[in-house]
């Protein structure tokens, strides 16, 4: 077999005569899978390593959006499948074994979409781990950090589970938010809309939309989210919606990457209302949050550390 048509197989590229030819080719003896094998084995080495490309939308709000193999797998099986063609066991036990692990970069919210049109949005830092395509009776990821799921509804018995270092969230919905922060122990779930599932290792309960449940003394509480602005981030957006300082640095912390410290023995409520633009920078934010608070603030770019006094 030519080895421009393997590639372009694995790419997508390849009529439906081609695939037929090389599916073809795959079945008639073992030797021809390995080698297809050691080319696949190539290809997912250089391209999951490869650098990644990002784009950002005519908005300008600076999301990055991410491009990888998984996509090209992705439009591979649903352009196989959906022409009527037998995509081989081989090709789909292959995928099945794969996974990929993504942080995103510090600092920055970051949009992938998965093989199955689910949308995940990461703030700075976080990682999400999941299988190049889904293929068993469950969709399964894991995420250590803060994201936003808006998950795509397939139909039959195909729940999609996040799994965490403290519990696992089951879908029942479609858009919710996970915070699980393994380093200091925070494990949150708000439902943005339809319903989730959320489960410690003891107890689980069902949220409604509106709701958020965190594990407060070993158990899970459920109570009602103060405001779904808080999940704005997702749009590069940090709303000005509470008058406390503190819950407002721990929101700077997660989207600049960066230390806040409050020096001030006193600390004023938050005058201003309204929404900022991240993509604005650090001090913009700062200057918008201080105004009226008789406070001033100091960066340590080195550091990465803020000092409000």
């Amino acid at each position: 077999m030519d080895r421009n048509t393997l590639i372009d197989f694995m790419l997508c590229r390849t009529t439906p005569e081609q695939e037929r030819e090389v599916l073809d080719w795959l079945d008639e003896s073992p030797e021809n899978q390995k080698e297809m094998d050691a080319l696949d084995e190539t290809f997912n080495a250089m391209a999951l390593h490869a650098p990644l490309e990002t784009s950002k939308p005519k908005s300008g709000r600076g999301f990055v959006r991410i491009f990888r193999y998984a996509a090209a797998v992705a439009a591979c099986i649903a352009l196989v499948i959906g022409g009527g063609y037998l995509f081989s066991s081989w090709r789909i036990n292959r995928f099945a074994g794969q996974t990929v692990a993504f942080s995103s970069p510090a600092g920055e919210t970051v949009n992938i979409t998965l093989q199955d049109g689910t949308q995940v949005w990461l703030t700075g830092g976080s990682t999400l781990e999941y299988p190049v395509a889904f293929t068993g009776r469950s969709r399964n990821v894991s995420v250590d950090g803060e994201a936003v799921f808006d998950v795509k509804h397939r139909d039959g018995n195909c729940p999609f589970v996040v799994n965490t270092f403290a519990g696992k969230v089951e879908v029942l919905g479609t858009k919710f938010d996970v915070r699980a922060d393994k380093e200091t122990g925070e494990f949150s779930t708000a439902l943005l809309r339809g319903r989730v599932r959320m489960s410690s290792k003891t107890e689980s309960v069902v949220l409604e939309p509106g709701q958020v449940a965190g594990i407060q003394d070993g158990r899970l509480k459920v109570q009602e989210m103060e405001s779904a602005d808080d999940y704005l981030w997702v749009e590069g957006v940090l709303v000005l919606n509470t008058p406390s300082l503190e819950k407002l640095s721990e929101r700077l912390e997660r989207i600049y990457d960066v230390s806040v410290r409050i020096d001030s023995k006193s600390v004023p409520a938050v005058m201003n209302r309204g929404k900022i633009h991240t993509s604005d920078g650090l001090e913009h934010a700062l200057r918008i949050i201080l105004a009226g608070t008789g406070l001033s603030y100091e960066i340590d770019y080195e550091t990465r550390q803020v000092h409000i006094r």
